[in-house]
Parts: structure tokens; sequence; C-alpha cells
């Protein structure tokens, strides 16, 4: 299964909005006070009070790093030596300094717990796997954070085929709380399938998210593992035009 880092810098987003405004809002200043003697020797001080706010702002801009990885930690009566792998998977995400870990498949009862206590002097903020129905599988998505998450909320896909049907394939959401922004960290395992009817299962849960996630005034990231081809340049292009989003930088890719 892939797994796939990103460096975002998604955060410090509203920060260099900010610093656009108060870049206007200096040359505001400077036209407006040397058109004002009566003003003085205020001239440097609020323009040094500018500059200053402008420099905090854009410090408090940080760069995160995120991973998303799909570690096919199937149900227990599947037998894909889950337990056993649990040590590896930690031990590689506790190793690459990652601040946002976004997960799939972590279907796995106790492999799920044994994970949790391994990630936890690191990661103390996490969500769980969610389910949709009583006799379903859940959802096997989890996000681990360094940062606070202040605020959840998971959904679930209605069209799901094949397979996929006994599982709560969805959409996990995390606010996380990084510095004083917050980052919207959405995590997702979509339909499974190369055939037409598969794609056309993805298509309404890329309208899902898009409902999900459309018109948020923070920063979104949206990851997972989207079971789209980036090869096939009709299908991600779809992908891309449904969501609405920009495909992300992929710094490291590893199998």
């Amino acid at each position: 299964k892939n797994i796939s880092e990103f460096d975002i810098s998604a955060v410090g987003n509203l920060n260099e909005q900010l610093q656009a405004y108060l870049v206007m809002l200096q040359l505001f200043v400077f036209y407006f006070l040397n058109q004002s003697c009566m003003f003085g020797s205020m001239r440097n001080v609020m323009t040094l009070f500018i500059l200053l706010f402008g420099v905090v702002c854009y410090s408090a801009a940080q760069e995160i790093k995120v991973v998303t990885w799909n570690i096919f930690l199937r149900p227990a009566f599947l037998l894909d030596k889950q337990i056993e792998r649990v040590d590896s998977i930690a031990a590689h995400l506790l190793s690459n300094n990652y601040d946002v870990i976004a997960l799939q498949e972590v279907f796995h009862r106790k492999a799920r717990k044994r994970l949790i206590s391994q990630l936890d002097s690191c990661f103390p903020y996490y969500l769980e796997p969610e389910r949709s129905g009583v006799f379903k599988i859940n959802s096997g998505l989890m996000t681990f954070s360094r940062y606070p998450i202040i605020k959840d909320k998971h959904t679930f896909y209605s069209n799901l085929i094949a397979a996929d049907k006994l599982s709560s394939k969805g959409l996990q959401m995390a606010h996380v709380m990084v510095g004083g922004d917050t980052l919207l960290i959405a995590n997702t395992h979509l339909q499974a399938g190369t055939e037409d009817r598969f794609q056309e299962a993805r298509v309404d849960e890329y309208l899902h998210i898009r409902e999900m996630l459309g018109g948020k005034i923070i920063a979104v990231v949206l990851l997972g593992d989207l079971n789209t081809d980036k090869n096939n340049m009709t299908r991600h292009e779809v992908m891309l035009c449904k969501l609405k989003f920009i495909d992300g930088k992929i710094l490291n890719r590893e199998l």
C-alpha cells in the first residue's frame, strides 16, 4: 500500500493573506501621514507598529508535515499478520517527524489499540474509526496529530458497491489547532475498483466531499486512499474538477 508524505504551509495561508492586507494598510498610512503634517512625530511610531505587527503575523505561519498511508490492517478474520506488522508501522511513523498522520484500513481492533499505545507519546490527539451500522465494518480511518484536535466530524458514503458495501467508508474531518490557526484535515477512503461502475460511485463520493468541505474559510487538506489512478488523466481530472481542489505536491512516495 502506498504511503505519501507532504510538507504543507497551508496553515500560513491566512497569515499570508493578512500580510497582504497589512502591506496595503501600510501604504495607506504612508500616504495619509505624508498628506497630514499634523501627525508629525507619530508617523514613524505608527509605521513601526504596522511593520512589527506584520512580522509577528508572518512568524506565526509554520510548515507542518503530513503523511497519508493505507496500512492494510484488515479485520481479524483475514489473517494478514496484522498484529505482527504494527510495531514496524509505528516505528516508521515515529522516526519521520510527522505532525499529522492520516491512516486508512485500520480495521483490526487489537492492532489499532496497539498502534494507539505506541504513538501516544508523540501523537496524543487522535480520531478512531466509526461505523455506519451495527452490521457494518468500521470506516478504517484514523487521524493522529501532535496538535490539539478541537473539533471532528465523520460522514459516510451511501453509494458503496461490491465488497466495499460491507464497510463504513466515508470522510473523517479533524480541525487541528496549529499555533493560532485551524487546519482542517479531511481523511478518506474512496470506492475501490477500476470498472466504470466503481468510477461512477467515486464521482458521487467526490460530490459528497465537496458538499462537506466546500465554502470553508479555513485551510483544508484532503488526503487518503482516493483509489483514483493519477496516470489515468481523464479520471484524475474528473476528480479534481468535481472536488474543486488543486493537486498537492507529494514530496516522498514509498511502497
